[in-house]
This record gives C-alpha cells, structure tokens and sequence, in this order.
C-alpha cells in the first residue's frame, strides 16, 4: 500500500509541471501569433493568419466576460478559418457555406461536447485544400513550396493537439507539449516568409 501516496505525489507533481510548461506555451504562442499577419498582408494568406492571431484573445474575452464555452469559440473559429482558404466557384462556395452552417449550429445547438470534433473536421478540410494546392505546385511546376508544407505541417499537428486533447494521458501530455513546440517553431518561418517570398525547392533539373 506505501507505492500509492507516491503515485499519488507523482501525478500531482506531472500535473503542476504539465500546467506550467502549458501556461508557459500557450503565453509564448498568444503574442507571436499576433506577428504573422504583418507578414502575410501581400502573401495571400492574410485572413488565414489573421483569424489565428485573434482567436484565443477572442476566447480569452468571450470566456471571461460573456462566459461562452470554449468549444464554442474554437469551433466557430475553425468554420471561419476554412472559409478563409476554402477556393471554387461561386455556387460551389455558396453551398459550402450553407451546408456547414447548418451542420455548425446543429451540432453546436444539441452535441456542444461534440465541438472538438467539428473543429478536427474543418481543420481537416483545410489540410486537404493545403495538400491539394501543395500538389498543383508540385506536379505543374516541379517545385516543392516550401510555405505550403509548412502549412500543411502546421494543420497536421492542430487535428493531431485536438486528438490528443480527447485522450488526457500522461503520453498524450507530453506529444501535446511537442506539438505546441513545433507550432511556435512554424509561427517563426511564417514571421519570416510569406507565400510569394517562400523559398522553393526546383526539382527539374
């Protein structure tokens, strides 16, 4: 019976160390996210960045004074972040924003504790529309588009923090704090470059 105080003290040690290494992160990546737009203005990708830039203050307010649930907010900011990136045709643009609209604030509406799971989906919806742009470059051009990888880097690890955020492991902590790393590592490349400036790797030779 002596090992269970210990287990005990160890959980409630991972769990401070857990809280301060994720308050550390989340502090780093509210001001720096607030540079990229700057950078992107003439790159193309300006609301896409701008949206992530005002997300967690808007959460931050919505939570402390109108005491809106978080899922709320990062759903709703993962709908218009799509919109952001989404390309077509006017009808086809249309019927997207019509159909997720519905789904959005029916989900929302009667599964809030679903919400996680619609803002994977939207993000998802983003990574495809990343990679499908990545590969037009690709096999048109032969050129590997440095920005879109790290855009489709920096989806990839947003669906994977959201996943990990359902399983609340001491694993699932630790790839959650690698994940916030290297999202603050992607945040300095798109401080730096932006879509026209990108360095691109020539494949032909």
């Amino acid at each position: 019976m002596a090992h269970i105080p210990l287990n005990i003290a160890s959980f409630a040690l991972l769990f401070a160390l857990s809280h301060v290494i994720s308050q550390t992160l989340s502090s780093i990546a509210f001001f720096i996210w607030f540079l990229p737009p700057f950078r992107q203005v003439k790159g193309g990708f300006f609301y896409y960045f701008f949206i992530l830039a005002i997300t967690q203050p808007i959460f931050l307010i919505g939570f402390a004074i109108f005491h809106l649930m978080p899922t709320y907010i990062y759903t709703a900011s993962s709908f218009v972040l799509m919109l952001s990136v989404v390309k077509g045709n006017v009808k086809w643009t249309r019927l997207l924003i019509l159909v997720h609209t519905l789904l959005l604030l029916l989900i929302l509406a009667f599964y809030p504790n679903c919400g996680f799971y619609l803002s994977g989906y939207f993000h998802l919806v983003i990574l495809v529309n990343f990679i499908a742009l990545f590969l037009r470059k690709f096999f048109t051009r032969d050129i590997i588009h440095v920005f879109l990888l790290m855009l489709i880097i920096y989806e990839f690890s947003t669906i994977v923090l959201l996943f990990l955020e359902s399983l609340l492991t001491r694993t699932n902590l630790v790839f959650g704090f690698m994940t916030m790393s290297i999202q603050v590592i992607i945040c300095l490349f798109f401080i730096i470059y932006n879509f026209k400036c990108s360095p691109r790797i020539h494949l032909r030779v």
